[in-house]
C-alpha cells in the first residue's frame, strides 16, 4: 500500500493537460498517452523505492482534493473507494459506427463572402 501511495503521489506530481489546449492546439491529443506514461512511470519509481509525496490527495495544503476539489474538507473516499475492485473501463460503451451521412449540395451553406457573390437577379 505505500508503494502505491508513493506512485499516485509521483504521478499527480506529473500531472499534464491544461484545458487550454483544447483550442487551438494539436497538443491536447497528447494527454492522454502523456498521463499513460506518467503513471506507468510513477509506479515503477514507487517499486524501485523512490518516494512520493504521501497523502497526496488529502494534503491540506495543495493536496489534489484541497486544489481541484469541493471545499475545504475534500473526502478521500471518493477516489479510493472500491480501489482495485471497480474498474471505469468496463463501464466504457462505444457506440457503434454510423453510416456517413454527406449533405447534398443544396444543403450546404453559401459561405462565399457576400459582396464577392454578385448579383442576384
Amino acid at each position: 500500500m505505500v508503494r502505491m501511495e508513493h506512485a499516485f503521489g509521483l504521478g499527480a506530481t506529473q500531472a499534464c493537460g491544461l484545458m487550454a489546449a483544447q483550442f487551438g492546439a494539436m497538443s491536447k491529443r497528447m494527454h492522454h498517452g502523456i498521463a499513460a506514461r506518467n503513471g506507468l512511470y510513477a509506479a515503477l519509481l514507487a517499486r524501485g523505492g523512490y518516494t512520493g509525496i504521501e497523502g497526496v490527495f488529502e494534503q491540506p495544503y495543495g493536496g489534489y482534493l484541497s486544489t481541484f476539489g469541493e471545499g475545504h474538507n475534500p473526502d478521500v473516499t471518493q477516489i479510493t473507494d472500491e480501489l482495485g475492485e471497480r474498474w471505469e473501463t468496463e463501464r466504457i460503451v462505444v457506440p457503434e459506427p454510423q453510416p456517413l451521412q454527406v449533405p447534398k449540395p443544396e444543403q450546404v451553406p453559401d459561405t462565399t463572402p457576400v459582396g464577392a457573390r454578385g448579383s442576384r437577379d
